[in-house]
């Protein structure tokens, strides 16, 4: 029976050379398996690699219906190849942007959506993602639709400024179908959680038209004021100025609505006519007009 020293003494071998031939034979092995591994990986991609670079350059010598085809060629011949994706993409973009078919671009973006893995790199799925919402809300008039890609868009991005284009973009999306109530909601989420975005002070000055339009100028004002008093440097910044001139002037407080268009003379307003018009007709002693509106709504 060997003691715990012999059993040390067998396992340690004296010879360093054959020591070191063990290891080198060992990392040649390893190499060796490496290199078959990444050769074959090259060896599967570069054919779909090829046919994507020939779709490319027809593509770029605006020959798109047969960029179109390499595309199809290469999901076709290469499903599990990690450049579908991409291919699934252009074959979207070319068949919404220039083969005047946006359901099969619908169609080649779902399926790059489905074909592609969230990736720091390039994440094709997230820019079919945006035309996929643009496609629904600009060429097939589904409005729910878009709504929907929009609300996936926020969920998947990493780009807060996407996420606030696209809150912005599902109050306009309400907004267009007469949903005055939930565009509301979704400016005023774009603006608690984002308040410094560049998109906030557009959500504030369309939340006010909202109330405008509906002859609510109570809410209007507060709102038009909000805009311009938080966002000066805003490019709304003066309209909303000019419709809360617009909604005092309508209730009746003629001097306070003369004051604000004061502000607004030789300004960033662009009818300056206009507001010297208003203002000649509200300086004090000006006859009153026949057509003096209404008290603001509550």
């Amino acid at each position: 029976m060997r003691t715990s020293s012999e059993e040390g003494s067998a396992r340690f071998d004296p010879n360093p050379r054959r020591r070191m031939k063990i290891v080198l034979w060992g990392v040649l092995i390893v190499g060796v398996v490496a290199l078959g591994f990444w050769g074959s990986r090259f060896r599967g991609e570069w054919r779909p690699k090829r046919l994507l670079e020939e779709a490319d350059e027809k593509w770029h010598k605006a020959d798109y219906l047969a960029a179109a085809h390499d595309y199809d060629r290469l999901v076709e011949s290469y499903p599990t190849s990690a450049l579908v994706p991409e291919a699934y993409y252009w074959k979207g973009v070319t068949s919404l942007l220039y083969l005047d078919d946006p359901k099969g671009a619908v169609d080649a973006f779902e399926k790059a959506i489905a074909s592609d893995p969230p990736s720091p790199e390039v994440d094709f799925g997230l820019k079919a993602r945006r035309y996929l919402a643009e496609t629904y809300e600009r060429y097939l008039n589904r409005p729910s639709v878009a709504i929907a890609v929009y609300e996936a868009i926020i969920e998947v991005t990493p780009d807060p400024g996407e996420a606030e284009e696209a809150r912005y973009k599902i109050g306009g999306l309400y907004e267009a179908q007469g949903d005055f109530a939930q565009a509301r909601v979704e400016w005023d989420i774009l603006v608690k959680k984002y308040p410094e975005s560049a998109w906030a002070p557009a959500a504030l000055y369309r939340k006010g038209g909202t109330y405008f339009v509906m002859g609510n100028c109570k809410k209007a004002l507060k709102t038009y004021t909000w805009v311009y008093t938080s966002y000066p440097e805003s490019e709304v910044g003066p309209f909303a100025k000019y419709r809360a001139a617009n909604c005092l002037e309508m209730g009746k407080q003629k001097e306070a609505a003369y004051a604000l268009y004061k502000e607004l003379k030789d300004g960033a307003y662009p009818d300056q006519a206009d507001i010297a018009r208003k203002i000649d007709q509200l300086k004090p002693g000006a006859p009153a007009l026949d057509n003096e509106s209404r008290p603001m709504e509550n």
